[in-house]
């Protein structure tokens, strides 16, 4: 089966030479190829079916997100927009890992990925780069935005349920 060894190359892609600043043309081109890895896997999970979100947990998507969102130390993405979408990619996979998706293909809850997913994050470290977003003062458009996001992340993975009709304390 070759889509394994797809997702996984388009994983390290995704964080291809994140950290490593050199010419202005080289970043612009890595940054252009970790965009553009994130916009396929995006595309893969969003329309792929049960099988694919188990190559996609066990290959490391959520980590490799995570990754990319990690700017403590200049290491991951500056742009807020880029954060703010990479955001979205987390909580929906992680939220259809937890809750099932009744789209395209529907598939049930899989908690085994979840843990399996949040795993990942938590041995690097994953959880206090995405809280440290929640502090991020951003610029333009995105400026709470990405402070928003961070704290929807925070939730989906630690999966909380937050019933729309209870009255929210002061």
């Amino acid at each position: 089966m070759q889509i394994p060894n797809l997702l996984h190359s388009l994983i390290k892609l995704c964080n291809y030479k994140q950290n490593k600043h050199t010419i202005k043309k080289e970043d612009e081109q890595s940054e252009h190829i970790r965009i553009n890895s994130r916009l396929c896997l995006s595309n893969i999970w969003n329309h792929g079916d049960q099988s694919t979100f188990i190559e996609l947990a066990t290959v490391g998507y959520a980590l490799a997100l995570i990754i990319s969102l990690s700017t403590a130390g200049g290491i991951g993405d500056q742009e807020d927009s880029n954060i703010c979408n990479g955001f979205n990619n987390i909580i929906g996979f992680l939220r259809q890992l937890h809750l099932g998706r009744q789209y395209y293909t529907h598939f049930p809850p899989q908690p085994a990925l979840c843990k399996v997913c949040e795993e990942q994050i938590e041995e690097e470290g994953g959880i206090d780069e995405v809280d440290a977003q929640t502090i991020n003062k951003g610029e333009g458009l995105y400026q709470w935005n990405t402070k928003l996001q961070a704290s929807k992340a925070i939730v989906e993975y630690l999966n909380y349920f937050i019933y729309s009709r209870n009255i929210r304390p002061d």
